[in-house]
């Protein structure tokens, strides 16, 4: 049995460890219904407390191919998607030596659990939840190192060795840029945590909205089935004719009773909860 472990989250109640990942999987452009129609999964929060190694692997190719691209392009591309079960322990190599490596240290201030093999075979519980939240954690903090801020940071201002009557409007220089550099990156964090922080009760409402309408669809199905059925006897009833002399009077009578059954069922199909 899977403990699902809630976390306290200013502005959110009851967000549970397995939100918290698929909210960061989305602000990664994680893209849950393409990868639904592709692997055909379905990929939602719960998916983890029954065995999904599927899943699990789709996951982690895509937070890797974020990570380092490079990387990704050259030791998991050759051996993906996992076909056949040659592939899949190629792939499952890979990802296990890659996620060990990370485990050594800690990154941007996240620390990789260091994982045994059979967490990837297997594939559910907490063990996974919790590496799929410090990869994703990892994976966000390395993408909001912008190009942007890379290009301004690299087009700052040099300390001049032989002109040193420059020095002073360098150092005036290297203050501004500091400043700009320091709002632009709490401004992205402050965006960053209000969609953290926001996001999880909208996933969420999306979530019980989607299940509503499949609930929905299933009644509705039933009943269209039903009618169909007794659209079928109507029309059975019409075109046969009776077989014994002195039943056309029956039959007659059974057709308008199966008639009046039918619309009175199409016109009062009830409430639907």
């Amino acid at each position: 049995m899977v403990v699902v472990e809630h976390l306290e989250c200013p502005g959110v109640t009851n967000v549970t460890q397995e939100q918290c990942v698929f909210t960061t999987l989305r602000l990664l452009n994680f893209n849950m219904y393409a990868a639904e129609e592709k692997y055909k999964i379905s990929f939602r929060p719960e998916m983890f407390r029954v065995p999904c190694p599927k899943g699990l692997e789709a996951i982690l190719y895509f937070l890797l191919t974020k990570l380092d691209p490079e990387r990704a392009k050259m030791e998991l591309d050759p051996c993906w998607p996992t076909y056949d079960a040659k592939r899949d322990h190629t792939f499952r190599k890979h990802v296990f030596n890659w996620l060990n490596e990370l485990s050594r240290d800690v990154v941007e201030g996240v620390n990789i659990p260091r994982i045994n093999s059979s967490l990837l075979t297997k594939a559910s519980g907490t063990g996974v939840i919790s590496l799929l939240q410090s990869l994703s954690s990892l994976v966000l903090a390395n993408s909001i190192k912008s190009p942007e801020l890379k290009e301004r940071a690299g087009n700052m201002p040099r300390y001049h060795a032989q002109k040193p009557h420059l020095n002073l409007a360098t150092a005036e220089c290297l203050r501004l840029e500091t400043e700009a550099l320091k709002r632009m990156i709490t401004t992205k964090g402050a965006e960053t945590a209000v969609l953290r922080s926001t996001w999880g009760e909208t996933a969420r409402n999306i979530s019980e909205g989607i299940e509503s309408l499949t609930r929905k669809r299933k009644v509705l199905t039933e009943r269209a089935s039903v009618l169909d059925g007794k659209q079928r006897n109507y029309a059975k009833l019409i075109t046969e004719p009776s077989t014994k002399p002195g039943d056309d009077q029956e039959h007659l009578k059974c057709v308008v009773q199966q008639k009046s059954s039918t619309v009175s069922d199409i016109r009062t199909p009830g409430s639907i909860s």
